[in-house]
């Protein structure tokens, strides 16, 4: 092990932190320890944000959302579905600044692929704008980013 692939601290708190690579080891002067695993906290974080944002927007200003993504004759059920949205936005932006279990990477996985499966069969048979297509390729983008951080183990 090279010396830049490892790091040892201790914070202000009396915890000791031993980082080697994408993995912490946080330990307390108590004696207990646990394993912090960072390769998803970026993509939770991503993800989180994007979903927050856009969650956000039709309760905030649902004309200018009508306005890009097409007309909504069911207000409520646009804000709730953004509602949703901004809820495991939150659960994602929360996770992130800790450390990203495995129940909340499945929650990421599972609604982008939800979103996405949504976008394409509804924009193909012309339910919904063409622009959900752009949403769509976002959702598999982050259902990628996932898989290359290492899925859900």
């Amino acid at each position: 092990m090279r010396a830049r692939d490892a790091a040892l601290a201790v914070a202000p708190s009396g915890r000791c932190l031993f980082a080697v690579g994408e993995t912490e080891m946080n330990s307390s002067l108590n004696g207990g320890s646990y394993l912090v695993d960072r390769r998803w906290n970026q993509v939770a974080s991503v993800q989180g944000s994007y979903f927050l944002l856009t969650g956000v927007w039709p309760i905030v200003h649902l004309p200018s959302f009508a306005a890009v993504t097409g007309p909504k004759p069911e207000g409520w059920l646009v804000k709730m579905v953004g509602l949703l949205s901004a809820a495991i936005g939150g659960c994602l932006l929360l996770a992130a600044r800790r450390r990203v279990p495995p129940e909340v990477r499945w929650l990421g996985m599972a609604s982008a692929a939800a979103f996405a499966t949504i976008d394409v069969w509804y924009a193909a048979r012309r339910r919904i704008s063409p622009v959900y297509l752009v949403d769509a390729v976002a959702e598999v983008a982050l259902l990628a980013a996932w898989q290359v951080k290492g899925g859900a183990q």
